[in-house]
């Protein structure tokens, strides 16, 4: 994966969901709070996790973004260090 780059403080508002991975993995198209679009990666755990971040009560998150063959996907998702505190 090339052009890493992190946004802090985002929040999902949608998943779509795309055709799995020939190993039958799932992906997904992911819309963020800001606006930005992108998609899991092809056969990463990442597309079992992110279901979790999205619904009513969805946290903050730090979302790693890059290019693999020029399309724009996450890369990882960590939830924010503020959301973390927030809630102690």
């Amino acid at each position: 994966m090339k052009n890493l780059e992190t946004v802090k403080s985002l929040k999902i508002d949608k998943l779509e969901r795309m055709n799995s991975s020939v190993n039958g993995n799932p992906r997904f198209r992911v819309y963020f709070s800001n606006g930005f679009v992108s998609q899991t990666t092809v056969d990463d755990g990442l597309g079992y996790s992110i279901q979790n971040y999205v619904g009513e009560n969805r946290p903050l998150l730090d979302v790693e973004f890059g290019t693999h063959y020029g399309t724009v996907q996450v890369n990882k998702i960590t939830v924010s260090s503020w959301a973390l505190k927030a809630a102690q």
